[in-house]
């Protein structure tokens, strides 16, 4: 009796401990629902949105277009960029394209390293390694970005 007693508590345990570890992976979001939203530093703003639209405002000027994010990047320590996050706008009635090496350096910070691209990259301005922060609704005003439509 005190066996079986046993057993069924250790079946409760392994359940319970199962339980709570598949219910908190169902939880957890992707690198590409991580991206979404607006992110600054103090040279420039983007914003990722769910339809993979990008509002990229820097001192070049304001940016629309669309991005596509592969997930993490996987690079070989001291190797090569590796890009996995593509960027295809227009910016002063110009098509430009990027390409950057994404890192989330915890769920409020990425690093964006530049990973060169042709002409565009070399003339972009756009910094080789920037660290931006996930802006929330109170910062940069708040509220949806509002963009006006030509």
């Amino acid at each position: 009796m005190a066996k079986t007693r046993r057993n069924i508590t250790q079946i409760c345990v392994i359940t319970g401990v199962l339980f709570a570890t598949l219910s908190q992976s169902g939880c957890a979001k992707s690198p590409s629902e991580l991206l979404i939203g607006r992110w600054y530093s103090g040279q420039m703003t983007i914003r990722f949105r769910e339809d993979n639209a990008v509002i990229w405002n820097s001192p070049q000027g304001l940016a629309l277009g669309h991005f596509e994010f592969r997930g993490k990047a996987k690079r070989a320590k001291d190797r090569e960029l590796v890009p996995n996050l593509f960027v295809d706008v227009i910016r002063n009635d110009e098509r430009q394209k990027f390409q950057f090496e994404l890192h989330f350096m915890g769920q409020d910070r990425i690093r964006m390293e530049l990973v060169p691209y042709g002409k565009a990259s070399s003339e972009s301005g756009t910094p080789r390694g920037l660290v931006l922060r996930r802006a929330n609704d109170n910062t940069l005003g708040g509220g949806p970005a509002k963009v006006a439509s030509r």
